[in-house]
């Protein structure tokens, strides 16, 4: 007897469930739903097969009032041969001020053996206009050879900071690599003001990551240069006391 009394609820419970799950099938058997069919090999996207992005998204446009230029639309501000940015993380290459002001550094190669290199900079005004044409090459450092660079810009007067690492900027020691920070004289001019950080004894110091903050006090970080053998690499780090061309370090 007890075991019937515990069928009757349990049927009761799946009639309750059927007529629960009939909703959904109405919405089901609509319109409105879309059954996602699993892609067979037939409908599979190989490497080789042209894909049209339209039917995936459509690329949305900035606000028209403040700036008309689309998503997607190519703007040129300068040129390179060294297309290897960066050795091992990448840093900030574009920099946005506070009045809307765009600047950007990047290691340019000048020629197909990459002799010269050197750090260039470039600069969009608020209104969107190329402060330099792409093939002016404004060189941020004054040292022989330069290269893997980030960017940051002071935040009270937008004014570009670049940090990077260079060779022959020590008297008598022209294949010693150091690190090097160069700061704008104005905002967007592309007339930098170098700093060095005091280097280690004996020890190179490169590949440098760095900002400034609201106090206008420049951190930078660099990585020790060893040779293949070696597998532990050092990090140093600087504060850059404010002056006006934060150049003083500690």
């Amino acid at each position: 007897m007890t075991r019937k009394l515990w069928i009757i609820p349990f049927l009761l419970l799946l009639i309750v469930g059927q007529v629960w799950s009939r909703p959904f099938d109405k919405v089901k058997d609509s319109g409105d739903y879309k059954h996602l069919s699993i892609q067979g090999p037939e409908k599979a996207i190989h490497p080789d097969s042209p894909i049209d992005a339209s039917r995936f998204s459509d690329l949305p446009s900035r606000d028209p009032q403040r700036d008309p230029v689309a998503v997607g639309e190519d703007l040129i501000v300068g040129f390179t041969w060294y297309d290897y940015q960066h050795n091992g993380s990448i840093g900030k290459m574009i920099a946005k001020d506070q009045d809307g002001g765009v600047h950007f550094a990047w290691m340019a190669g000048y020629n197909a053996q990459q002799d010269p290199r050197h750090v260039l900079y470039n600069y969009i005004d608020p209104d969107g206009n190329l402060a330099n044409e792409p093939d002016d090459r404004i060189q941020v450092d004054n040292a022989d050879r330069s290269g893997y660079c980030m960017i940051d810009v002071v935040p009270n007067d937008g004014r570009a900071v670049i940090f990077y690492h260079v060779l022959g900027h020590v008297e008598n020691d022209p294949e010693f690599l150091g690190t090097a920070m160069s700061a704008d004289w104005m905002a967007g001019i592309g007339a930098f003001q170098t700093s060095y950080p005091e280097p280690w004894p004996e020890v190179q110091l490169a590949w440098p990551k760095g900002t400034v903050d609201n106090q206008q006090i420049a951190h930078t970080l660099s990585c020790e240069n060893t040779g293949d053998d070696v597998l532990i690499q050092r990090v140093a780090y600087w504060r850059g006391v404010p002056d006006e061309d934060l150049a003083e370090w500690s």
